[in-house]
C-alpha cells in the first residue's frame, strides 16, 4: 500500500505529464530524450529513497504501528518496497513507447515481467510468503535491463544513458538504506521503536542527501542553481 502511495505521489502524475510531452517532441529526438531523461531523474531522485529508506525501517516501523503479531511482516514489506524501485522507472518507459506509436512493445514489456513473475513464483512460493516476495523482486530486476531494451529498440534511447541516470539514485539510496539498518540495530537497543523510527527517518534524509550528493555528477551541477534560486526567491 506504501509503495502504491508512493507511485501516486511522483511516478503516475509525472508519467501523466509526461506523454503529451513527449508525444509532442516524438519527432524530435534530441528533445525527447531530454524530456525522458528529465521524467527519469525526477522520479528515480525522488522515488528511490523512499523506497529503499521504507524498507529499511519496515521491520522496526511495522510493529509499532500495527502492533507486534504483524511484525514477520516487516522483512516481506521491505523486499516489496525494494522491488518497486523498478516499477516506478517503468511509468517512463511505457510512457515513452506510447509517445512514439508503439504502445504494442509495452504490451510485450509487461508480457515478459507476466512470465518471469509466474515462472520465479512456481520456483519459489513452495518455500513460503518471504520467498513469494523474493520472487517479486527478482522479477522486477530481472526484466529491468530487458525494459531497458525495450525503450533502446523503440525510441533510440540507450541503455548505457538510461544506467547512467537512474545508477547514482539508485546507489545513492542503497548506501543510505544500509546505513539506516545499522543505525536501527544500534539505536534499537537503547531506544524505543518510535524514537527509533524518527531518528532513523531524519538520519536517512541527511545521508541520503549527502550521498546523491557525491555519486550524482548532475546533482553536483544543479545544486547551486537550485540554492542561487531559492537565494533570490527568499532573500
Amino acid at each position: 500500500r506504501v509503495a502504491d502511495q508512493i507511485q501516486s505521489f511522483v511516478a503516475t502524475p509525472i508519467g501523466a505529464m509526461a506523454l503529451p510531452v513527449l508525444s509532442s517532441a516524438a519527432g524530435d529526438r534530441s528533445r525527447l530524450y531530454a524530456i525522458m531523461a528529465d521524467a527519469w531523474r525526477m522520479i528515480s531522485i525522488t522515488s528511490f529513497p523512499m523506497l529503499v529508506g521504507l524498507a529499511a525501517v519496515a521491520p522496526i516501523f511495522l510493529p509499532v504501528a500495527v502492533g507486534e503479531k504483524f511484525a514477520d511482516v516487516g522483512p516481506v514489506a521491505a523486499i516489496i518496497l525494494l522491488a518497486n524501485m523498478r516499477i516506478v522507472t517503468s511509468r517512463v518507459n511505457i510512457t515513452a513507447t506510447q509517445a512514439v506509436g508503439k504502445a504494442y512493445m509495452a504490451s510485450a514489456s509487461i508480457a515478459v515481467s507476466f512470465v518471469a513473475h509466474v515462472v520465479l513464483l512456481a520456483l519459489l512460493a513452495r518455500y513460503g510468503i518471504v520467498w513469494i516476495a523474493v520472487a517479486v523482486l527478482l522479477r522486477s530486476f530481472i526484466t529491468w535491463p530487458i525494459a531497458g531494451w525495450i525503450v533502446k529498440a523503440t525510441t533510440g534511447f540507450g541503455m548505457m544513458r538510461q544506467a547512467r541516470i537512474m545508477a547514482p539514485p539508485f546507489l545513492a539510496s542503497l548506501i543510505m538504506g544500509g546505513c539506516v539498518v545499522e543505525l536501527g540495530a544500534l539505536l534499537g537497543k537503547a531506544l524505543s521503536p518510535f524514537v527509533t523510527t524518527g531518528v532513523l527517518v531524519v538520519a536517512g534524509t541527511l545521508i541520503y542527501a549527502l550521498s546523491i550528493y557525491l555519486v550524482d555528477p548532475w546533482v553536483r551541477r544543479a545544486a547551486p542553481r537550485l540554492l542561487k534560486h531559492l537565494r533570490e526567491r527568499y532573500a
